[in-house]
């Protein structure tokens, strides 16, 4: 094997694993490759564990767009913070929770630290992305200052902007406006990476090619560096350490470059609740199924409802439960969904299916008695 093919081989090896992305439990990946038709992913099943899994993104031009939602990641509740909540995602087991609460009167610090969120010093939680905790640490310190009376319609109120869809199409606007140079200048530098370098190189040799191919090399690195951190600023103003440690990837790995309007398109929907963000994107039978699922996981919550069994812990998952139920029919309402059709029992698949599991409608014969699925949730007849 020549030089060059050897270069090549190592080139594309190095690309392929950029266009892997990790995502822990609890978070929904939402894929286009044209940005005309998208596809949802919970879980993929390749190199999976109990913490989360790998997702490919599109590895040939245009890339396409990786989007990454998430359920709400804490129960924040009149009385206190939890970390952790009772939804479980369908086709996900549940995440990975501290289960710790913390009673508003005695938090006394929160701060982001990389990917984790720090209450009281500890880790209340950690995420996939720097983007989360410094969202999630702005909006615990504004709480923490309210009176008891004013804190409840302030909680209310930011659970519903996870479900705002006009808030939900500003924010994909802008990202599409900020990432169009970024996309120019990496699609420009795949096609030196892979088409003109190496056939420069193949025809001419490397040192007669490679003084000519340098210079060019370096404009279009500096070209695609500079555009980054220009949309990484305006999509994430706060996060200038992240920024400054992905602009030194960008300028130093030529593979990181060209895959970085990743690293811009994946928590820019981050703050929406998946849902939301389906009815957005996906086409409408398939946003409807995901909504038919999701619904049902808050009503009908797997069992136990949450791993601990402290009275006001679970009082507090509980709380938060009904009320993301509740901003979760105001969407299906918005969209023009009968909730009826959700509460409809189902029809037996076969003669002998007789009972029926109302989380994840799963079918049992009348020798069953509970979904161990969902839990040990109790079965309930299916319709006649």
């Amino acid at each position: 094997m020549s030089d060059q093919q050897t270069l090549l081989l190592v080139l594309l090896a190095l690309y392929l694993g950029e266009c892997l992305l990790w995502v822990r439990r609890g978070g929904v990946v939402f894929r286009s490759w044209l940005g005309l038709r998208w596809t949802l992913s919970m879980h993929s099943g390749v190199l999976a564990n109990d913490r989360g899994d790998l997702h490919w993104n599109w590895p040939l031009p245009p890339f396409g767009t990786v989007h990454l939602a998430r359920a709400p990641a804490l129960a924040l509740t009149p009385t206190g913070l939890l970390g952790g909540t009772s939804e479980v995602l369908p086709g996900q087991g549940r995440p990975g929770v501290t289960g710790r609460f913390v009673p508003w009167e005695t938090c006394q610090s929160v701060a982001a630290d990389h990917k984790r969120l720090l209450v009281n010093g500890e880790v209340l939680w950690q995420g996939d992305s720097p983007h989360e905790p410094l969202r999630l640490a702005a909006r615990l310190r504004t709480l923490v200052a309210l009176s008891p009376t004013a804190r409840r319609p302030q909680l209310q109120a930011e659970l519903q902007a996870a479900f705002d869809r006009s808030a939900l199409a500003a924010a994909r606007a802008n990202f599409l406006t900020q990432v169009r140079p970024v996309r120019r200048w990496a699609l420009t530098l795949f096609g030196f990476l892979f088409g003109l370098g190496p056939a420069a190189i193949w025809g001419g040799g490397w040192l007669p090619t490679v003084w000519y191919l340098l210079p060019g090399f370096g404009l279009l690195i500096i070209l695609t560096t500079r555009a980054f951190l220009r949309a990484h600023r305006a999509l994430y103003p706060a996060a200038g350490d992240e920024r400054f440690r992905l602009g030194i990837l960008v300028a130093l790995a030529p593979i990181s470059a060209v895959r970085a309007t990743d690293a811009l398109a994946r928590s820019v929907l981050e703050r929406f609740h998946p849902l939301a963000v389906a009815f957005a994107l996906l086409p409408r039978a398939a946003a409807v199924d995901f909504a038919r699922r999701v619904w049902r996981d808050l009503k009908f919550p797997i069992q136990p409802e949450f791993p601990s069994t402290e009275p006001a812990v679970v009082a507090a998952a509980r709380w938060f439960r009904e009320q993301e139920l509740a901003a979760v029919e105001t969407l299906l309402t918005a969209e023009q969904i009968d909730l009826a059709t959700l509460t409809e029992p189902a029809r037996p698949t076969e003669p002998e299916n007789t009972l029926h599991c109302e989380r994840c409608e799963t079918q049992f014969t009348a020798a069953a008695t509970r979904c161990a699925e969902c839990g040990g949730r109790p079965l309930v007849p299916l319709a006649a």
